[in-house]
């Protein structure tokens, strides 16, 4: 909706020849491939890293007692990674570490008490429900 507003005030001043400061900011000949290139590697790296990355820095735990109340980490139990937090009250609540949007592993966000993607900016809350995209769904609940 915002864009057709938006494309109600441009068209008929681009009708009458006028170029106004929105219609150069919506022009599609503002994109700059050659200049946003560097941009763009710089993301694409930096996901590949935590990509590769993320998965050589899981804890391994003997004992699910290691994790204190209000602490969340992704480990690696019995030869199975999850993401697990413990609640104030000791319940541990474990979910997939693995974000069903491209595969990073999940990292926890101790100040917004979620856990967030590192490559996309997807955010699942304690139990994996999704809190926000570009992941379309929840982190699997895992069993321990």
């Amino acid at each position: 909706m915002t864009f057709g507003s938006m494309a109600s005030l441009i068209i008929p001043d681009l009708l009458q020849g006028k170029e106004t400061p929105l219609s150069k900011l919506l022009s599609p000949a503002r994109i700059k491939p050659i200049a946003s290139a560097k941009s763009l590697l710089s993301e694409g790296w930096s996901a590949a890293q935590h990509f590769v990355m993320d998965k050589f820095a899981i804890d391994k735990i003997d004992e699910f007692k290691d994790i204190h109340p209000e602490e969340g980490r992704i480990v690696n139990y019995d030869g199975k990674t999850f993401a697990a937090y413990r609640d104030k009250q000791g319940a541990l609540h474990c979910v997939s570490s693995i974000c069903p949007h491209m595969g990073c592993t999940v990292s926890w966000n101790a100040s917004e008490r979620s856990w967030d993607c590192p490559c996309h900016g997807s955010r699942f809350d304690i139990d994996g429900k999704l809190l926000n995209g570009p992941a379309i769904s929840g982190l699997l609940r895992v069993n321990k």
